[in-house]
């Protein structure tokens, strides 16, 4: 299948210019900044917090207590919480960066329309505002209560959550003043349930009817290429955003999209596994013609390289991303190898009998170790059986190769004494002068960003990072791994251009 780039268009070098994102993983304050940085990386320059919070008041009332809200994740002055303050830490990083992050309003399992409701999303909207208005971090909120567009089509009459949203536009504009509000509508192709579905045509209504009755002048409708569920194929997604474009420049609003990033599998709805590069190409030139800006859901999940759920596909999926947009950036492709552990001289030596690797498959099998997965896919060692050093020897299949980078995946649980390499270093049996030779193609140092819960990151070293071994043929390799506590690896990637 052939794979067209996106050119001539209204985006930068990389086409999505943002996405979704909540604290679900618990990451600790380095690793969130080294999240952001990854985004940076690609282009994406604005954050949208899913939630500040979660509703837990009553249905009746017109003012905000501190009863009202919890697991909220900044400290209100007004209500006096004394909750983990990860907005105001995500604003601190965004704003060093040049980042922008737009919040989304609390979470309810009640009624959207509640008055009790809209006041405590008011107060979120004036002191986010008030906090962080000024720095230039802020961009604005998010309506985080999703509004199905074939409801409003043809259930209007019994759906509160548009005038929600509307009393939501109007606080928002009162007190944070240039502030806009996005919201993130879904629809459907198909009649789902007794619900019927939509054509091109009908959908471009529902929105208008949506646009008009909320006032909101900034949507990005859910493409549901990724969840599927009755929504309109790739080929037919252009058309819907078409019939949707003409409709918001008409009533005065501006078209987004959030492009779905991962696949419906049948599994678990919020941790569908990443896509791939192809189908989200094919998701960027069917909408791009019509929309101004595209977001995804949801980073954190399906392209970041601390993903949690699914790390092997969603570092598959950020690198192809960068190559693929970024023409200063090498594609890649996986070198396939066998592999052996080793003592420090020498020797044949196995992982701990706790974690043990007795087929020597686990480090490249493709599957590593997502969250909630069992132990027994993780490889560990452990300070009082090693020494503090585990080894590992590479032999890439088919003789002599140019390989230009090795990746490791290695895992972080400081409650469970589980932590990152203290130092990797990289050996290669180069070609060198007429014979092989043992040359270094790298150290780290710096220990990824440990974090008490459970976390993954990438041990990454390029050959390209020293010249001098750019195009030698190399044997094998041989990574050393000093660390302290438990060591776990989940997989070893190597790479050529």
């Amino acid at each position: 299948m052939s794979i067209l780039i996106l050119v001539g268009s209204a985006f930068a070098q990389f086409p999505v210019r943002g996405s979704f994102m909540n604290f679900e993983r618990g990451l600790s304050d380095a690793e969130w900044a080294l999240e952001l940085d990854s985004m940076k990386t690609i282009g994406m320059n604005e954050v949208i917090v899913l939630s500040a919070g979660q509703f837990s008041g009553s249905d009746t009332g017109t003012t905000c207590s501190a009863a009202d809200i919890s697991s909220l994740w900044y400290s209100s002055p007004a209500l006096g919480s004394g909750y983990p303050n990860k907005i105001g830490l995500l604003m601190s990083l965004a704003q060093a960066r040049g980042m922008q992050v737009r919040v989304g309003t609390l979470q309810t399992s009640g009624a959207s329309n509640s008055p009790h409701l809209r006041a405590c999303n008011k107060l979120v909207a004036q002191e986010m505002n008030s906090l962080f208005g000024n720095t230039g971090a802020l961009s604005g909120f998010y309506w985080t209560i999703e509004i199905w567009l074939n409801s409003t089509l043809w259930y209007a009459q019994y759906s509160s959550e548009i005038p929600a949203l509307s009393g939501f536009v109007t606080d928002a504009a009162q007190v944070a003043l240039g502030k806009t509000v996005m919201a993130a509508p879904y629809f459907k192709k198909d009649a789902i349930a007794n619900t019927p579905g939509m054509t091109a045509t009908q959908t471009g209504e529902a929105l208008r009817q949506f646009i008009v009755g909320s006032g909101i002048k900034l949507v990005a409708p859910q493409d549901g290429i990724g969840a599927q569920a009755g929504a309109p194929p790739l080929t037919e997604i252009g058309s819907y955003y078409s019939a949707m474009s003409t409709v918001a420049s008409a009533n005065g609003a501006t078209l987004w999209t959030t492009l779905e990033t991962f696949v419906n599998n049948g599994g678990d709805q919020n941790h569908y596994p990443s896509a791939t590069i192809s189908r989200i190409v094919q998701q960027v030139n069917a909408e791009a013609p019509y929309v101004s800006g595209m977001i995804s859901w949801m980073f954190g999940r399906d392209m970041s390289v601390q993903a949690t759920y699914f790390p092997i596909a969603a570092s598959q999926l950020y690198m192809d991303y960068q190559s693929t947009y970024n023409s200063s950036v090498p594609r890649w492709q996986k070198v396939p190898f066998s592999y052996l552990y080793l003592s420090s001289l020498g020797v044949l030596k196995s992982p701990s009998s706790a974690y043990p690797d007795p087929s020597l498959n686990k480090l490249n099998d493709g599957l590593g170790g997502g969250y909630g997965l069992d132990n027994s896919v993780w490889v560990g060692f452990s300070d009082a059986d090693d020494g503090n050093l585990a080894s590992v020897s590479i032999y890439p299949y088919g003789g002599w190769s140019y390989v230009t980078k090795i990746r490791v995946m290695v895992r972080s649980e400081k409650t469970s004494w589980i932590v990152f390499p203290q130092q990797t270093i990289a050996w290669a049996n180069a070609w060198v002068g007429g014979v092989y030779q043992l040359v270094l193609l790298g150290i780290k140092y710096a220990p990824l960003p440990d974090s008490d819960g459970f976390s993954v990151g990438w041990v990454e070293m390029s050959v390209l990072d020293g010249s001098l071994f750019s195009f030698m043929p190399i044997s094998s390799f041989y990574i050393d791994f000093h660390h302290i506590g438990w060591l776990f690896l989940g997989e070893i990637e190597v790479y050529q251009q």
